[in-house]
């Protein structure tokens, strides 16, 4: 059995450590992300909270785009904020 798994389906075992630890870093990842657009809606007064939301979403997003090349290595990418 273990040699049809790894010669003919390539199936390796998988390291539960990594996976709990990947899991955790992307259930932290979301609520941050959830928390991003609801905290203005929260802290600024209601007119102001919608322009205020789309704001912080844009620049969060841009911000994203700014770094994320950069941490990822991918080959010819640059960030969105580049100059050249």
């Amino acid at each position: 059995m273990s040699t049809m798994m790894s010669e003919e389906l390539h199936l390796e075992p998988v390291d539960t450590r990594a996976v709990l630890r990947t899991s955790v870093v992307v259930a932290i990842a979301a609520v941050i992300g959830s928390l991003i657009p609801l905290l203005p809606t929260v802290l600024v007064p209601s007119p102001a909270a919608i322009p205020a939301t789309v704001l912080i979403c844009a620049l969060t997003l841009f911000g994203v785009g700014c770094t994320k090349p950069e941490r990822t290595l991918a080959i010819g990418a640059r960030p969105a904020c580049s100059s050249s």
